[in-house]
């Protein structure tokens, strides 16, 4: 949730300013022009594809709070 509305699904577009593949899944930094929102990507979204700063990206999926436990995918 967030402000008190659930959401099912999030879509979010824009500059991709950071990809970090440190962890297990990888991590995608994306400025909106209005905020940078970090975003969770399966292993299987992450492998092989070259996400790198710079990149204009619209992005769609499941929208899960960070402390919840939920592992839904996330559709690119």
């Amino acid at each position: 949730m967030l402000f008190s509305i659930r959401f099912q699904r999030a879509w979010i577009q824009g500059v991709v300013v950071r990809a970090d593949y440190s962890f297990d899944d990888g991590r995608l930094f994306v400025d909106d022009g209005s905020c940078v929102t970090e975003l969770m990507l399966r292993p299987e979204d992450a492998k092989g594809h070259p996400w790198h700063p710079g990149m204009y990206v619209l992005i769609t999926g499941a929208y899960i709070a960070p402390q919840s436990t939920e592992s839904l995918p996330m559709h690119s």
